[in-house]
C-alpha cells in the first residue's frame, strides 16, 4: 500500500501538502520534518495508507474539499 503525507490547515480547510511514499519510516520522516514548518494548532498533520489516491481522496474526503 501506497503511504501518503498530508498537511491540512483546519481554519482554511486547504491541503497544503499531499506526498507520496512507499516506504513508511520515509513518511515518518518527512512528517517530522513538516512538524517544523507546520506549527500551531490550525494545522493537522498525517501518514495515511491507501491503496492509491483515488481511495484516499474518497476516504478522507475532508482532505480534499478544497480542491476543485
Amino acid at each position: 500500500m501506497t503511504k501518503f503525507v498530508l498537511a491540512y490547515n483546519k481554519r482554511t480547510a486547504e491541503l497544503d501538502v499531499l506526498e507520496k511514499f512507499r516506504d513508511s519510516k520515509d513518511a515518518v520522516h518527512r512528517r517530522m520534518q513538516l512538524a517544523e514548518t507546520h506549527v500551531g494548532s490550525d494545522w493537522e498533520l498525517a501518514v495515511l495508507m491507501s491503496q492509491d489516491e483515488g481511495t484516499l481522496r474518497s476516504t478522507h474526503q475532508r482532505y480534499f474539499a478544497a480542491t476543485v
